[in-house]
């Protein structure tokens, strides 16, 4: 089970350093005109009011780093596994190969094979960690993302053990947990919020393994979505939790519902699912993408 421990002197010292409502939902709270992500690390915020601020306005690039890092708890993570050491083989090894060599190009252009080879040391050192657990395709682009942020090798394999742990997103990389806990809790939530395209899917014959799999694995991180929607949607899970994920595909087809209603074929529904290419950010304007979320941050230095 996980235990927030206590973050160091050094991480404490190097955090006091730094310096619309939902029109859906009753949860939406009017916040102070003067608050910032600036005045959040300087004087700290209560949780609530951080979650509107997080649905209003992203996490700036400069606080990112940061901020992730509190929420993260990498000052835990690193105490634990620290010593890990890598593996020399493993059964998934090939496969991280295979998609290391395809993970964000766009992105890593000038610095590629620098890329490749701190995220290799990453996966490897996951796999070295967690080898009964092993490798899922689809983590490739959540630690190459990290990556990009963090901008350490070994901060982001900490925070890959975060969301590991911390954040429980093995019910989404192990495939029986998924099917079996994480699939029928959004199947009910889809029949209850969003009636007809329900219907919809079971006239056309869509099956949730058709698109939850493909959607939550790499949190959403292979969908046509640009990099500003890719980081929004991290900021919201470390905020919010796995939850967070059920309440985005909820947002999706309440945006593309017309679309979604017009489909004759299961593939054409998939295909306009598939292509969402929003701001990610307008899901909030059409459903609480924090409802059924917890405070987990009991550890966080900002969050009062």
């Amino acid at each position: 089970m996980w235990d927030p421990g206590k973050p160091s002197k050094d991480i404490k010292k190097f955090f006091r350093n730094l310096t619309t409502r939902n029109n859906t939902t009753d949860n939406s709270r009017d916040l102070p005109s003067n608050l910032s992500w600036e005045h959040v690390l300087k004087d700290g915020i209560e949780w609530e009011d951080l979650k509107e601020l997080s649905r209003q306005v992203a996490i700036p690039p400069n606080f990112r780093p940061t901020i992730w890092m509190d929420l993260f708890n990498v000052a835990y993570y690193a105490r634990e596994y620290e010593n890990v050491e890598i593996i020399e083989t493993h059964r998934d090894f090939r496969t991280i190969e295979h998609d290391i060599e395809r993970t964000l190009h766009k992105e890593t252009s000038h610095r590629r094979e620098e890329f490749e080879e701190e995220l290799r040391y990453v996966l490897h050192k996951f796999v070295s960690t967690f080898p009964d657990f092993g490798y899922v395709q689809g983590m490739n682009e959540v630690a190459g993302t990290l990556l990009l942020v963090l901008l350490n090798k070994d901060i982001t394999f900490y925070a890959m053990c975060s969301l590991y742990d911390k954040y429980n997103l093995k019910l989404l990389w192990d495939i029986e947990m998924l099917v079996t806990i994480v699939q029928p809790a959004i199947d009910s939530r889809i029949k209850q919020k969003c009636r007809q395209v329900y219907a919809k899917m079971n006239q056309l014959d869509v099956r949730l393994s058709d698109f939850v799999p493909k959607i939550c694995i790499p949190l959403f991180m292979q969908m046509k979505i640009n990099m500003s929607s890719r980081l929004h949607i991290i900021d919201w899970i470390l905020l919010g939790g796995i939850k967070v994920l059920r309440n985005i595909i909820i947002g999706m087809i309440k945006l593309k519902k017309n679309e979604l209603l017009a489909c004759t074929q299961n593939t054409e529904f998939l295909t306009v699912l598939f292509n969402y290419q929003g701001e990610i950010k307008k899901t909030s304007e059409v459903v609480n993408i924090f409802g059924g979320c917890r405070n987990r941050h009991v550890d966080c230095n900002f969050i009062r």
